[in-house]
């Protein structure tokens, strides 16, 4: 599904580092994230595309790219999907929080999604301890009828630089 509103290259300054959000118009989206600390520059590549529900609208992230002072790798965990949910605020930005993964390794524990759980498994969004074996209808309909507090981070705003 498209989000003509996405269209264009957004940027958010993040601590030591930046993250863009590029949106082109066929529907097709990137994340890049670049952070520079004491062992240099750091960098990851996520592709997306966006799902669109009449409560919320999503970008389905895969992990794709991270280079740093090593060189480049692929990750590990490249299968692996992840989630944000974004909306636009009154004054035009785009806000993105992610995931934090806590909430689907409660929903497994407590039987309300199909998984497993790994607690050896250093948690971040695209290192997840729990894989999830539901349908992506229930994975989807447990989303929509959670609290966002219970699922998700801390949001990120980001400013549009450019339109494509």
């Amino acid at each position: 599904m498209r989000d003509p509103r996405l269209e264009g290259l957004w940027r958010s300054k993040t601590g030591s580092g930046y993250e863009y959000i590029a949106y082109g118009p066929h529907g097709q989206g990137s994340i890049l994230s670049f952070l520079k600390d004491k062992d240099g520059l750091t960098y990851d590549s996520t592709d997306f595309f966006v799902t669109r529900t009449p409560a919320h609208d999503y970008l389905n992230l895969r992990h794709e790219l991270l280079r740093g002072t090593g060189g480049p790798t692929l990750s590990d965990t490249s299968d692996a999907w992840s989630f944000s949910v974004y909306y636009f605020s009154r004054r035009g930005r785009l806000v993105v929080t992610p995931l934090d993964g806590d909430g689907f390794y409660r929903a497994v524990k407590q039987g309300k999604l199909r998984g497993e759980n790994h607690d050896d498994i250093f948690a971040s969004p695209f290192d997840p301890r729990t894989l999830l074996k539901d349908s992506s209808t229930h994975i989807l309909h447990f989303i929509e009828s959670s609290k966002p507090e219970a699922l998700f981070g801390t949001p990120l705003s980001l400013s549009k630089i450019s339109g494509l």
